[in-house]
């Protein structure tokens, strides 16, 4: 599928839990997500205005705690 290759990040990434009904002006939200209890909001500590909104399965499968 055009040339897709894995890679793993060298970096980490801040998440905090997301509040219910907080205003998410400034954190992307993909359009197939719908911010709920559980999910999480990360940001780049590079750039802290960066950032994103993490679903609850997303980051169940793919995060952990570092420290």
């Amino acid at each position: 599928m055009y040339g897709y290759k894995k890679y793993r990040q060298k970096a980490y990434t801040e998440l905090r839990p997301y509040i219910e009904d907080e205003n998410l002006s400034e954190v992307s939200v993909s359009e197939t997500d719908s911010p709920s209890k559980g999910g999480m909001i990360a940001r780049n500590p590079d750039k802290p205005q960066d950032m994103w909104y993490v679903n609850k399965e997303y980051f169940d499968k793919n995060y952990e705690q570092i420290s």
